[in-house]
């Protein structure tokens, strides 16, 4: 799987999971200047603002987290971020529930255009 699925697929799986019925997930893929900027922000619980960087190492699992897996999800997207050379954040979903984690891969790689370009700025997920 390129490095660029991964990244999108780990981040929707994270965001499905927890949202709840009724919730979205939305994929926003934008090309800047300087690559390719991909945000994908979810209406679920979110994660306290104190664990945004705990949540990006192996085996980590968020402090109200009911939902079952391994917390690898989020540390395989930020390595494979790092491989193509670029970032992922997490901050709070506007209106202050959910989560928004946004990418950036520089040069827009074009595996990365083609895979958040599939999902469009559409609700991935609405449940």
């Amino acid at each position: 799987m390129p490095l660029s699925e991964s990244v999108l697929r780990n981040l929707l799986d994270n965001a499905v999971k927890y949202v709840e019925t009724g919730g979205q997930v939305v994929v926003t893929p934008r090309r800047e200047a300087q690559g390719l900027v991909l945000s994908v922000v979810d209406s679920g619980p979110g994660i306290p603002v104190e664990e945004h960087e705990l949540v990006f190492e192996r085996f980590h699992r968020g402090s109200a987290t009911l939902a079952q897996g391994t917390g690898l999800g989020l540390s395989i997207a930020r390595q494979a971020c790092q491989r193509m050379g670029g970032t992922i954040g997490l901050a709070q979903a506007p209106g202050g529930r959910g989560c928004a984690f946004t990418v950036f891969i520089p040069g827009g790689q074009p595996a990365a255009v083609a895979a958040a370009t599939a999902t469009s700025s559409r609700p991935a997920c609405a449940r």
